[in-house]
């Protein structure tokens, strides 16, 4: 219920018209896709930095420390892909179905 609730409440954002629609559409896959680019090269520069120290003789106690300070951005990454994923998601099913299914789900609930 509360993720349908978060859907309604974002694709009120969205113009109803086709036109728009398909605009906005456009703007959240470029979005998406924009995401998953700085999340592919978050884990690059990663795996090349760690390769470098290793190179380097920096010992893995430390790699590993450096690794842990950089899960947050991580996360934070991995969220926005997530979030970014459903955004479009919601915006191909549309207001109106998923008006549709939150009245579905509170009939069945009766």
């Amino acid at each position: 219920m509360e993720n349908l609730n978060k859907a309604i409440q974002f694709t009120r954002g969205i113009p109803q018209n086709k036109w728009d629609q398909g605009k906005y559409l456009e703007i959240y896959e470029k979005q998406h896709q924009e995401l998953l680019e700085r999340l592919e090269r978050f884990r690059k520069e990663g795996l090349e930095n760690e390769e470098k120290w290793r190179a380097r003789g920096v010992p893995e106690f430390e790699i590993e420390n450096w690794k842990f300070g950089r899960t947050n951005e991580y996360i934070q990454l991995l969220e926005a892909v997530i979030q970014s994923k459903q955004q479009i998601e919601w915006a191909k099913i549309g207001l109106r179905q998923l008006i549709q299914d939150k009245i579905s789900l509170l009939e069945s609930m009766i």
